[in-house]
Order: C-alpha cells, then sequence, then structure tokens
C-alpha cells in the first residue's frame, strides 16, 4: 500500500513539473508588474526558454529579448540588436516574486552613445560604450547601486561643438542609495577630460572638467560654448537630468 501511495505521489510531483516547463513565458511576464516605461511585445516560448521580438523603453526601441534559465536560481538573458547588445543574469525569484528590487549579476555588452538620451542641447554623442559590470542593483525609484567599468571608445561630441574625447574611462562603485562614478580619458583626446558625479534611481549629476593643452586655441574657444570658463583655461561643465 504504502508504494503505491509513493509510486502515486511521484507520479503527480512529475505531472506538476511537466504542467510547470510548459507554462507559456507570457503568463509570467504581465504588464501589470513591469515599469511603467518599459513595454514588452511578441512575447513566446516557455518560462524556462523563450524571447520577445521587441523591447521599448520610454518610447525607444531596445531590440529583442532572449533568456534561458540556469539551474538553481538563475536566469541568462540577452537584450539588444546586434549593435547595441546586453547580456546578464538576473536570479529567478526575483523574477517570480513580488519583490520590487532587482540584482544583475555579471552585466556586459556594448551600447551606441547616439543610442542615450540626448545629455546637452544642440550636442551629440558618438562612440561605443562597452560595459563591463559585475553588480547592478536597483530599486525603482529608490536605488540604483553599479559596480564596475564602462569604457567610451571613440567617444566624441559633436553639433553644437565637435571635440574628440579619445578613450573615456568610467569607473563606478555603489554609494549607499546612488552610484558614484569617475570619468577620464587619460589625455587620449583633443582636451583632458576629468570628472565626477552620481546616480541615482531616478535622476543623475555631473560635473565634468575639460582642459585644452598649451597653444590650443581653437579648442579653448570650443570649451567656453560648453561651459563655465576658468581662469586657468580649463572648462567646467555640469549637466544634470531626471529619466
Amino acid at each position: 500500500m504504502f508504494k503505491k501511495l509513493a509510486f502515486s505521489l511521484l507520479g503527480l510531483v512529475l505531472l506538476l513539473l511537466m504542467l510547470a516547463a510548459a507554462l507559456p513565458a507570457k503568463l509570467l511576464i504581465r504588464a501589470e508588474r513591469l515599469p511603467p516605461a518599459l513595454r514588452i511585445d511578441g512575447i513566446s516560448g516557455q518560462w524556462w526558454s523563450g524571447q520577445a521580438a521587441l523591447v521599448t523603453w520610454y518610447d525607444q526601441p531596445r531590440g529583442q529579448l532572449s533568456w534561458r534559465y540556469q539551474f538553481p536560481d538563475a536566469v541568462k538573458f540577452r537584450l539588444g540588436d546586434g549593435l547595441n547588445e546586453v547580456r546578464s543574469t538576473i536570479s529567478l525569484s526575483t523574477l517570480l516574486g513580488n519583490q520590487n528590487q532587482v540584482v544583475f549579476r555579471q552585466l556586459a555588452g556594448q551600447w551606441q552613445a547616439a543610442q542615450l538620451p540626448p545629455v546637452m542641447q544642440a550636442v551629440r554623442l558618438e562612440g561605443e560604450l562597452v560595459f563591463n559590470l559585475s553588480e547592478v542593483r536597483a530599486v525603482q525609484n529608490q536605488r540604483l547601486n553599479l559596480t564596475g567599468h564602462i569604457i567610451w571608445h571613440q567617444a566624441r561630441l559633436s553639433g553644437g561643438v565637435a571635440l574628440d574625447l579619445g578613450q573615456v574611462d568610467i569607473a563606478a562603485q555603489p554609494q549607499q542609495q546612488e552610484t558614484a562614478i569617475n570619468l577620464t580619458n587619460n589625455n587620449s583626446g583633443d582636451v583632458l577630460l576629468t570628472g565626477k558625479g552620481i546616480l541615482a534611481a531616478d535622476h543623475y549629476a555631473l560635473e565634468l572638467n575639460l582642459r585644452a593643452g598649451f597653444g590650443r586655441d581653437e579648442l579653448r574657444r570650443q570649451l567656453a560654448l560648453l561651459g563655465q570658463l576658468n581662469p586657468d583655461g580649463s572648462s567646467t561643465l555640469r549637466l544634470s537630468g531626471q529619466y
């Protein structure tokens, strides 16, 4: 009798596992659980392996999304369109739970600077951002902690001004509820760039210092258009905004 009961329970468990494996992904990714600015369309596959045809963030298309479950509690995902791409790992329990916090591990990828929201009027960003972040921890409207580095290759400002910034290294470290960042191009461009700032859950603030080399009067005139001109010939640029 006990053997029959054991086999019956085992059969029931296997049936439940089979049903769970066949659970469509679109039942788990529901619009009411997503941030208002995020939209995911064309969802197909199962919870353990699937894809979405289009991800939209603040009305801007960000490419396709694909994911695959990795035992015991991780989901590897890829977002992008080939040119712009982000890859990372996220906890499955975080995805399925009602927690307000999300944690990404080993976030890597590349993104075209021109695809970023504008930070200066009449000035465009060019080049490619390469991400290498060991952890990203976010709580909606409360916390944004980044740990790692971002390298801005072939960094350039164009439009109202034209400046080659070379390679800009961006170091990110958690600072309470925010992220402290430090920037430098190690004098690899037309001007020496140094800076610092904070990234918060809903806003950012940056203070950049740009200095042209001796005898580069044409560059100093462009720096004067960007920000506050200092007595030593450098220019201080302060940027802030919300997202």
